[in-house]
């Protein structure tokens, strides 16, 4: 499959559908007022409600985080539908065992994903080995980009599929077969996430209202993303 007609596919889609750009904003938007409050009661030392606030509200930001990608699949899927906002933000609600499954599996990679790292930095307080930590820490990448590319596919695959394991199952199996194609779709969309990270990382220094609009600038550019593996899940699946 072409890779380049697929990227230009997900920007006239983007173009057509101008709603896919809606959810990841929203979430942009959420998750910038949470950092903000986060950040603005530990600057006034208020720690017993930091401790509160962030313990309330920290698994509905994991969830939203989760969410997101899950509707944006699902109204590509069906973007011809009416009502593609609302009838995709309730379909993926009713969805919510498959969001819950997804969120538990997120938690399950980032808790391997640290494994290495924690053990390489223990190793290097404890022996004060550079090379322990450094060990580590390219473990935990490596076995964070081996994850990501198996999972690729994983918010549509989850929708596509009877439950999360046969989604993971069929995202791992859709990766493998299209190897290569999957290796230069996720060094495309690395690029572009270091691109918004960054832009992030400029505005930060320039305020709120900067720090907001470098995020909705990266929640653009994520959505992006979130269109591209999509739009080749579903059309690798067209072709079988």
């Amino acid at each position: 499959m072409n890779i380049i007609n697929v990227l230009l596919d997900s920007l006239k889609m983007l173009k057509r559908r101008p709603q896919l750009f809606l959810p990841k904003l929203a979430s942009a938007l959420i998750s910038s007022a949470w950092i903000i409050l986060i950040f603005s009661m530990l600057e006034a030392r208020q720690l017993q409600q930091l401790t509160a606030v962030y313990t309330i509200t920290t698994p509905f930001i994991v969830l939203l985080g989760v969410f997101v990608p899950l509707m944006t699949a699902e109204m590509i899927s069906n973007h011809e539908r009416k009502n593609l906002l609302r009838s995709s933000f309730l379909k993926t609600a009713k969805n919510w065992k498959k969001v819950l499954g997804v969120t538990f599996l997120m938690f399950m990679v980032i808790f391997t994903v640290s494994i290495p790292s924690i053990l390489g930095l223990t190793g290097f307080w404890l022996f004060e080995n550079a090379l322990i930590g450094l060990a580590g820490i390219s473990v935990s990448v490596l076995i964070l980009v081996g994850l990501s590319f198996l999972i690729y596919f994983l918010p549509i695959s989850v929708l596509a599929e009877d439950s999360v394991i046969s989604g993971v199952r069929s995202s791992m199996d859709t990766s493998l077969e299209n190897r290569r194609e999957v290796s230069v779709l996720m060094a495309f969309s690395l690029g572009l996430f270091l691109l918004a990270f960054g832009s992030q990382g400029v505005t930060r220094n320039l305020g709120f209202t900067a720090f907001v609009f470098g995020r909705v600038l990266s929640a653009t550019v994520t959505t992006y993303t979130f269109v591209v593996s999509p739009k080749y899940y579903l059309k690798e699946k067209d072709t079988e």
